[in-house]
């Protein structure tokens, strides 16, 4: 019969160093991929879908929009991931489930988006829970073809950063740089503009801190 062995992470042994201890906060880190899920699909804004188009249509000349514009903000969250036909095919989708009246196109998607100025409301409230995370893209999708035609070549990136309400949902602040950029430092920037607003941080997410 063999001796059993022995276990050298209960050991002194110099070679495994002092003992991991895992401080993550399990609950809190479920609890923000649950909202990143929320926020790609806020179901509540299509029970509004009527109210906002008849604001949007008051006094518009021309042919009327079919498509709240809280719709279409959503689409250019979304098209972020997936192209103008793809964005068309999940419209198509929540219209069967009685969601939307009806879905638009890949082209009415394109000419939408393209016609947004995008601007960011400051909460009225005066306590707020935010989050800020940051992701990169590429500044061209041309891909294996420019690999193939030029060889391999570095290529740059924007990286954005986003601050947002995690309860609401709501966008707070956006930062956009042409590569490198801290996140922890972004964050703190707006953090501070939050206060010089008037607007309490009652707690913050960032997977950097």
């Amino acid at each position: 019969m063999y001796p059993k062995e022995k276990d050298s992470r209960k050991s002194d042994n110099k070679r495994w160093g002092n003992r991991f201890i895992d401080k993550m906060d399990l609950a809190s880190c479920n609890e923000e991929l649950v909202v990143k899920g929320e926020f790609l699909l806020p179901i509540e804004m299509f029970d509004n879908w009527f109210e906002e188009l008849n604001e949007m249509n008051e006094g518009k000349k021309g042919r009327p929009h079919k498509f709240s514009q809280s719709f279409i903000e959503l689409q250019a969250i979304w098209h972020q991931r997936l192209d103008y036909r793809s964005l068309e095919g999940i419209a198509m989708m929540l219209e069967k489930l009685d969601l939307i009246p009806h879905h638009d196109d890949y082209t009415t998607i394109w000419y939408r988006m393209h016609d947004m100025r995008p601007k960011i409301k400051l909460p009225t409230y005066d306590e707020v829970e935010a989050g800020s995370d940051g992701t990169g893209f590429k500044t061209g999708n041309s891909g294996e073809y420019m690999t193939f035609v030029y060889g391999k070549i570095r290529r740059k990136y924007v990286k954005v950063t986003i601050t947002a309400d995690v309860k609401s949902k709501k966008l707070l602040a956006v930062d956009e740089k042409i590569e490198g950029g801290s996140e922890p430092k972004v964050a703190a920037k707006y953090i501070e503009l939050l206060k010089e607003n008037g607007i309490k941080l009652k707690k913050f997410y960032s997977d950097n801190w």
